[in-house]
């Protein structure tokens, strides 16, 4: 696997019998920046390009990459490459990383910055999609926990570090005064480790159950059709300006399909509970999707 920042396709060539050439795949940035900002309303640092574009979200579900070599405003550069000819599984989708979270001045998790409804949207996404998924640690019970950027090397570099910490921090907007924790502190390191007595905690036995079961799904019904899928398999298509739908054709002729309304408003037209209904995340009625929510439904092939 490669960090890709600048999502350059060709690093994850396939050869004729499906093989990478290169790498298996990337850390799919465009699909965490994309729902990250539809779900917690964040619009700072590298988010900027991301705000009110929730066809970004689709394009990089449907097509690996969100930015295939337009112009960024915010960053001041073109970046990416075509990435269609890529099959699903050369991007890994997440919700939580150490880079994602390490990288925030305090380290907050989206459980701290999203609602609950928004983090089991979310999860349901990035497990039910044909892509990768990863989970970082805690996250599949919900943890509120931060994960701080610390480091642990000898003096002559503990110094170049803080500063280099604090340049890039500038960017990122926070509180007057407040001052993030030292990296080189005892301190960071240790309000980074995840407290195991979460089985008291009814919100994280609620959050566990539902991974488990999104987990058993997509071992069921997903992960038996996987193989085979090829590029060109996705496609998206805006239905509102909060409401995309994402869907692809599996390694076995299968149609998965996803309808995601990432407002908090109903979305009224959708699909909600025909015979080809596989989950729904959030709440519906009738053919009317609710806020943050999302429905998956598989289309098996008769061939």
């Amino acid at each position: 696997m490669v960090e890709n920042e600048k999502n350059e396709a060709g690093w994850l060539e396939r050869r004729d019998d499906g093989a990478p050439w290169l790498y298996n795949g990337q850390w799919s940035d465009d699909i965490h920046h994309g729902l990250h900002v539809a779900l917690t309303g964040e619009s700072q640092w590298y988010y900027a390009d991301y705000v009110g574009r929730t066809d970004l979200i689709g394009r990089s579900l449907a097509e690996g990459l969100a930015w295939q070599g337009e112009y960024m405003e915010h960053v001041g550069r073109h970046r990416g490459e075509p990435s269609t000819f890529l099959p699903a599984s050369a991007f890994i989708a997440f919700q939580q990383n150490h880079d994602q979270i390490g990288n925030r001045p305090f380290g907050e998790r989206p459980t701290v910055l999203a609602s609950p409804a928004a983090i089991s949207m979310w999860a349901a996404i990035t497990l039910l999609s044909p892509q990768v998924p990863m989970l970082f640690m805690g996250e599949e019970w919900g943890t509120r926990q931060p994960f701080l950027f610390f480091s642990d090397v000898g003096e002559d570099l503990a110094d170049p570090i803080r500063e280099g910490r604090l340049k890039e921090l500038e960017k990122f907007p926070h509180r007057e005064g407040d001052v993030p924790p030292d990296p080189m502190a005892e301190a960071t390191f240790n309000a980074s480790k995840l407290d195991w007595n979460w089985g008291d905690n009814e919100d994280s036995k609620r959050q566990h159950w539902l991974y488990r079961r999104l987990l058993s799904v997509r071992r069921k019904d997903i992960v038996p059709r996987l193989a085979g899928m090829s590029g060109e398999s996705g496609h998206y298509q805006l239905l509102s300006e909060k409401v995309v739908r994402v869907w692809w054709t599996l390694g076995d002729g299968s149609e998965l399909s996803m309808v995601a309304n990432v407002g908090t408003k109903s979305f009224e037209g959708v699909g909600v509970w025909g015979e080809d209904h596989l989950w729904l995340e959030g709440s519906a009625s009738g053919d009317t999707l609710d806020g943050l929510s999302v429905v998956f439904s598989l289309k098996q092939s008769t061939s």
